[in-house]
């Protein structure tokens, strides 16, 4: 293995991406909009995306209250409420 690369499952080396784009005002993002929403609602402080405690994080230990917070928070319109948030289970074959 050489500097700045990781072994995949697979034996295969990866190295990490670069990144290609950055938003100039990324406050002004619905994204950091939501995010700041949360942050209020549940009095959670949120990292980068890279951190342990990003809301990709929160939203997999939360996942009721995330999907509730994105279906109110982009106004879904529908015939009724959804009445639970199911989480999928992800078969891997090997």
């Amino acid at each position: 293995m050489t500097a700045g690369t990781s072994t995949l499952n697979n034996g295969a080396e990866s190295t990490p991406g670069r990144k290609l784009w950055e938003h100039p005002n990324p406050e002004a993002t619905a994204l950091f909009q939501f995010k700041e929403h949360v942050s209020q609602k549940y009095s959670v402080k949120f990292g980068s995306e890279t951190d342990p405690n990003s809301l990709w994080q929160w939203s997999v230990d939360n996942l009721s209250d995330f999907w509730s917070e994105v279906w109110d928070y982009t106004e879904i319109r529908a015939s009724r409420r959804f009445d639970t948030v199911r989480a999928l289970e992800l078969s891997r074959a090997h």
